[in-house]
């Protein structure tokens, strides 16, 4: 897939990721070609899950990979 891929490490910060993601997002929007945000859940114990599942549901550009226990 051509773009440019934002990669965001993220560990219980559910509250961050609901803003952070949208404004990446925007930014991406803007340069040439487009691209996409992953954010990469290193084992989260608060609502991170959640939250991304939201965000992947409603931002096309979006995906989330969840690791189960922190590494």
């Amino acid at each position: 897939m051509a773009g440019t891929w934002v990669v965001v490490p993220a560990f219980d910060e559910a509250e961050n990721l609901e803003v952070l993601v949208p404004r990446i997002v925007e930014n991406v929007a803007l340069i040439p070609g487009g691209g996409r945000v992953l954010v990469v859940d290193d084992g989260s114990r608060d609502s991170t899950p959640e939250v991304m599942a939201r965000l992947v549901e409603s931002i096309p550009t979006v995906g989330y990979d969840r690791s189960v226990r922190n590494q």
